[in-house]
């Protein structure tokens, strides 16, 4: 723009233009902070649900997506040795 240009827009305009833009800006702005906000928030809901189900998998000590079961002690070997020590006395 040239100062012809300039003189017949007149400094009004100019200050409204430079207005829209810093608020378009902030708006902007604010949208991608508000983006972050939700991510974050959906990330912390995910790392919440992680460890809800690990607690729970820790409660029945067995894995709960399609890994081998633990392996169960009977407690036939103790049962086997309390015989033997009853039965030598």
């Amino acid at each position: 723009m040239d100062k012809c240009d300039t003189a017949s827009v007149g400094p009004h305009r100019l200050d409204r233009a430079d207005a829209e833009r810093t608020a378009d800006r902030l708006e902007v702005t604010q949208a991608r902070l508000e983006a972050v906000n939700v991510d974050r928030n959906a990330q912390a809901a995910r790392i919440g649900s992680q460890r809800i189900l690990g607690q729970l998998e820790d409660a029945l000590q067995r894995p709960l997506s399609g890994g081998p079961l633990p392996a169960f002690d009977t407690g036939s070997e103790l049962t086997d040795k309390t015989r033997q020590a009853t039965a030598t006395r």
